[in-house]
């Protein structure tokens, strides 16, 4: 799933997906088979300028990278990607 968040730098995208994952721990969804013993979610978070993205896919690939920071890191957090994804930023 992606979150598309117009005009958000890197620091606003991390308060949302700590407010999500604040909002699912409320939740207390149980499931058995996770370490947790209730539905968790691992978040990457990338920021770029949609119009000098470089290419668009860098995008994806930042946030994929981010998530496997977050999932190393022992799951159920976020991780944001170090560089802002857009040609010379």
């Amino acid at each position: 799933m992606a979150v598309i968040m117009p005009a958000t730098d890197s620091a606003g995208a991390a308060v949302v997906a700590q407010r999500i994952l604040s909002r699912l721990q409320q939740e207390n969804i149980t499931h058995p088979g996770s370490p947790f013993g209730r539905v968790s979610v691992s978040i990457g978070v990338a920021t770029g300028l949609g119009s000098r993205l470089e290419p668009v896919l860098g995008l994806v690939e930042a946030a994929d990278a981010a998530l496997y920071g977050a999932k190393a890191a022992g799951r159920n957090g976020f991780n944001v990607h170090p560089a802002d994804v857009t040609s010379g930023g």
